[in-house]
């Protein structure tokens, strides 16, 4: 919707991304072509909070604020790009050692894993969500909604599927190890940068207001991002204190393993927080290098 003109352009590329859409009733509705959907989806119930969004009235409205030309190919490219990105993006970094791992082969990794207290068995990882570190271990790269084919040793009848969270409890719970969060709000400004740079490409650099829009939910996201790195300061800190807590309560039998759990979980907000403040900066940076950049078109113009 943010890169059509009028109604047939968005029909025309609509079609090319196999979107069945209908206006010939009260409600608009889309249907995917090439998903297991059988029934239409009425443009209502896309939007909960704003079921008018997906009606006809509505997108011609917005339509007609639309700015710069986009071609069919180039929206279906943006798209598939997009796909992509959603594919290998993750919610959780979970190191795995040689030892958990039953073998490797070129499309991924079979892991060693058990399922309840009696059930063992392996599950695969593709390729795409792992990276072989320098010491021999593997970084996974898990998302909560992941899904994964437990293989039971004994016997196909007990084959069944494991959760990613359940997955990443159990590998973390086998090495000692902390998962590594990675910050939703990343993912938001990276996919709100990329379409930013793409309305760009195709000469949408100011006053689209599909672009104000995407400026506006970056600004936002940027805010979000700076609530979220106060929040991961102060978890590091209550983690500290704990820690000291435990130093003086705990027992010398468990006061070590203790000690050892908090310190790993200090290390991993450590890692999120590095990682969100990296991004957060470089998108302040991008941002203000824009606002230079308009305000020298600005002062040209004069």
């Amino acid at each position: 919707m943010e890169h059509s003109l009028d109604l047939d352009d968005f029909k025309t590329k609509a079609k090319a991304l196999n979107l069945a859409v209908d206006f010939s009733g009260k409600w608009a509705t889309y249907r995917l072509l090439d998903d297991v959907q059988v029934r239409n989806t009425r443009g209502r119930n896309l939007v909960k909070s704003d079921p008018e969004r997906y009606n006809l009235d509505r997108i011609e409205a917005h339509l007609k604020k639309n700015t710069g030309m986009f071609s069919v190919a180039d929206v279906v490219n943006q798209y598939e790009e997009k796909i992509e990105t959603i594919k290998n993006d993750f919610d959780y970094q979970v190191t795995i050692e040689p030892w958990q791992i039953d073998h490797v082969t070129t499309k991924g990794l079979y892991i060693n894993v058990d399922f309840g207290l009696s059930q063992h068995g392996v599950i695969f990882i593709g390729a795409y969500k792992t990276d072989l570190l320098e010491d021999g271990n593997y970084n996974l790269y898990l998302k909560t909604n992941d899904y994964f084919y437990f293989i039971d040793m004994a016997g196909a009848a007990n084959n069944r599927f494991m959760m990613g969270p359940t997955l990443m409890r159990q590998l973390s719970l086998y090495n000692g190890t902390v998962p590594i969060a990675k910050e939703k709000v990343i993912s938001t400004i990276d996919e709100l940068t990329e379409a930013i740079n793409f309305l760009a490409s195709h000469g949408v650099t100011e006053g689209g207001e599909q672009l104000v829009r995407l400026e506006q939910q970056l600004l936002e996201a940027v805010q979000e991002a700076k609530k979220r790195l106060k929040a991961l300061e102060q978890k590091i800190r209550d983690l500290n204190v704990l820690a000291k807590e435990r130093i003086v309560s705990s027992n010398e039998r468990t006061k070590d393993e203790e000690l050892e759990q908090i310190k790993n979980q200090i290390a991993s907000v450590k890692v999120s927080q590095r990682l969100l403040k990296g991004r957060y900066n470089e998108t302040i940076s991008q941002i203000d290098e824009y606002q230079e950049i308009l305000q020298a078109r600005k002062n040209k113009g004069k």
